[in-house]
């Protein structure tokens, strides 16, 4: 079934050479031999130590933990979602341009009717992955002034205010704004002129 088919993708993907009607219980075991004599292999402090140990929360720490986990959620999948729209609309844009290098619309399409499809808006990381983490797997926090780049070494001089804002717009300053927009589009509607004459 497809647990078993998962199975021979997990274990296939670390090289071990499965028959073809192995049941998912003698996938397991191999896998789980593979893993113990991989480990023997490795130094004693290799995985780190269990950040979160069993009873290190109490009731109280995992049910606020657990809320926030939650509200990032939920806040991570509406990014995401807004980014995978954006990206459809961009493909799909292109998709119409009229110069266009050869394979772009076959490439355009996959894109649009099975990658983006495909991809998951909810993130597979819960608050409980937390007591499965050990400290091998932490990354050290990285400050912008410990990074070397050039980057850093660029000087942007004066730039001239262009206003702009908002609150300085007066009703009679917006309305002659927007007018003058108004007048600009449809001045770019307009069919270009026939140039030259008879002379």
């Amino acid at each position: 079934g497809l647990v078993r088919e998962q199975l021979r993708a997990v274990v296939a993907a670390v090289g071990l050479q499965l028959t073809p009607n192995i049941r998912a219980s003698d996938i397991l075991k191999q896998g789980a031999r593979y893993a113990a004599d991989t480990l023997a292999k490795l130094p004693s402090n290799f995985l780190g130590d269990v950040i979160l140990p069993k009873g290190s929360l109490s009731e109280e720490q995992v049910v606020v933990l657990s809320e926030v986990s939650q509200e990032l959620r939920v806040e991570y999948g509406l990014r995401k979602d807004m980014l995978l729209k954006r990206l459809a609309v961009v493909a799909s844009a292109c998709s119409s341009s009229r110069n266009q290098r050869e394979g772009t619309t076959a490439m355009l399409t996959h894109l649009l009717e099975h990658l983006i499809p495909a991809l998951e808006i909810q993130p597979s990381f819960s608050i409980y992955d937390l007591y499965c983490c050990k400290s091998d797997l932490v990354l050290p926090s990285v400050s912008a002034s410990t990074i070397q780049s050039s980057l850093k070494k660029v000087r942007i001089g004066a730039v001239p205010d262009r206003g702009g804002r908002v609150e300085d717009l007066k009703n009679v300053d917006m309305r002659m704004e927007v007018r003058r927009a108004n007048m600009a589009m449809k001045g770019n509607d307009r069919p270009p002129a026939r140039g030259g004459g008879r002379g």
